[in-house]
C-alpha cells in the first residue's frame, strides 16, 4: 500500500473516530484540537461473541466506547442467575481508568460480534500535557456522570446502598 493510501486511510478513519466522540457527553467541554487528536490516536477494535474485552481485577489501561453490539459485565459477585447488566451501542465505560490505574469492578465480555473504540490512558495523558484544561473539564465529566448515577439508585424501585455520598 502506498504511503498516500495510508495517510488516506488514517484521516478516514481519524473523521469517522472524531464523529463518534463528538457525540459522547464525557468529551464534551474538550478543546476541539484536543479531541481531534485523541480521535486519531484512539483504536476500533472488534470483538467476537463470548470474547472477553477485560477481566474483573483488571485496570482496562483506558475507556471503551461501544460503536455496534453489545457486552455484557460479568463479577464474581453475581447471584446465581447473574444479574443482567449490559453496556450497549452508544454507551462509553472506564472513564475513571483514564486517569489512574484502576482495577475494574466488573468484566466485559462480547454478547455478539462488537465494536469499540478505544481510548488508552497514556494516550490521554499526553492529552492532559498538552491541553491542562481536558484534566479539569475530564473530572467535572466524571462528577457529573456519578452525580447522575446517584439520582437514578435514589429513583429505583429497590435502591441499593451503593451510592456514591459525595
Amino acid at each position: 500500500m502506498s504511503s498516500y493510501s495510508e495517510n488516506n486511510d488514517q484521516i478516514c478513519q481519524m473523521t469517522k473516530n472524531l464523529e463518534l466522540l463528538q457525540g459522547v457527553k464525557f468529551f464534551s467541554g474538550f478543546p476541539a484540537q484536543a479531541l481531534k487528536i485523541i480521535a486519531l490516536l484512539s483504536k476500533i477494535n472488534t470483538l467476537e461473541k463470548d470474547e472477553t474485552l477485560f477481566s474483573e481485577g483488571d485496570d482496562p489501561g483506558g475507556c471503551v466506547y461501544v460503536v455496534s453490539g453489545a457486552f455484557s459485565f460479568v463479577s464474581q459477585h453475581d447471584l446465581e442467575p447473574p444479574t443482567k447488566r449490559l453496556c450497549k451501542a452508544g454507551e462509553l465505560t472506564g472513564t475513571l481508568s483514564l486517569l489512574s490505574p484502576v482495577p475494574s469492578v466488573f468484566g466485559m465480555v462480547a454478547m455478539e460480534t462488537s465494536e469499540i473504540l478505544t481510548v488508552d490512558r497514556k494516550t490521554f495523558s499526553k492529552i492532559i500535557n498538552e491541553f491542562p484544561e481536558v484534566y479539569s473539564q475530564s473530572v467535572s465529566n466524571i462528577v457529573k456522570d456519578i452525580q447522575r448515577w446517584d439520582a437514578l439508585q435514589l429513583k429505583a424501585a429497590e435502591p441499593r446502598c451503593g451510592v456514591s455520598m459525595i
